[in-house]
């Protein structure tokens, strides 16, 4: 099992805000959900600041929250320097890993790129539990984050790297014991949603008959921006999809059988923009 490389998280500057760009009567950049935060990567102040990101206000930020982080490699020796780094200070902070794997198979994706930038596929997934989203920022905030920020910047590509926060549905209170070993594939399923009642839906899914394990299965609540000096740099790229699902899948076979079943068709009858990928290697951390 890749330790090193299990865990991604956001770097240089991270904005977590309130309301929607396009929407009236929500809350405004210039009202914060959460502090701002300065980090100072290489003798450089970077001041973070508070943009209008989420769609629901301030609530959606409020308890345990799930960090979306899908990405490719600029340099992997460096990223698995920052990723034993990270690993330890995530695990002394009491975040947790949900799920995590490189990619290894697509089985369908778009062709093209999201409207929000970047690429629809990538080569490594990571999915953290955080305690709080005050809990993030705090972490980012630290001295031992910042300290080894120029490590992710090298090692992740920045330009389509993808992060987001969602609101865990499936997979996290159940799950006591650690799903763990390179021989356990995950089936990973990103989507857009034309339904009403995405929660339920997903969890429908999890319960069907005939289902795989669903290991996660999130809502994406808060995106981000890159606020440096008043300016907008949007080194991140918001996930596209509204919801992600995870499944522990015993083999390609049964990954693709899964996807053809009657059962699966009909909960993508109300997806659109699909990614499905195969992911060799996963992991599903111990939840306290």
């Amino acid at each position: 099992m890749k330790l090193a490389a299990v865990v991604l998280l956001l770097v240089v500057v991270v904005v977590i805000g309130c309301g929607d760009d396009d929407s009236s009567g929500q809350t405004g950049p210039d009202e914060p959900c959460l502090p701002s935060v300065t980090l100072e990567p290489e003798g450089l102040p970077i001041q973070l600041e508070v943009a209008a990101v989420t769609p629901e206000g301030c609530a959606p930020l409020e308890g345990p929250l799930a960090a979306f982080n899908w990405f490719s490699f600029a340099n992997r020796d460096s990223y698995l320097a920052y990723g034993t780094r990270i690993s330890q200070i995530l695990a002394q902070r009491g975040t947790t890993i949900l799920a995590t794997g490189e990619h290894r198979a697509t089985f369908e994706a778009p062709s093209g790129s999201p409207s929000t930038g970047g690429v629809y596929v990538h080569e490594e997934l990571a999915i953290p539990l955080y305690p709080s989203a005050s809990g993030f920022m705090d972490m980012v905030a630290s001295p031992e984050f910042q300290e080894i920020i120029p490590l992710q910047q090298s090692g992740a590509r920045q330009e389509d790297y993808i992060f987001g926060f969602q609101r865990c549905i499936v997979g996290c209170e159940s799950r006591t014991t650690a799903v763990a070993t390179d021989d356990t594939p995950l089936l990973l399923h990103i989507f857009g949603f034309e339904g009403e009642d995405l929660e339920n839906a997903i969890r429908s899914l999890a319960g069907a008959q005939g289902a795989p394990e669903m290991v996660y299965g999130g809502r994406l609540i808060a995106r981000f921006r890159t606020i440096v000096g008043g300016a907008n740099l949007n080194s991140q790229n918001a996930p596209w999809g509204e919801g992600t699902v995870v499944f522990r899948i015993d083999s390609e076979t049964a990954a693709r059988a899964w996807i053809a079943s009657e059962v699966f068709r009909a909960f993508r009858d109300n997806t659109d923009e699909d990614v499905l990928v195969l992911l060799g290697t996963g992991l599903v951390g111990e939840l306290e």
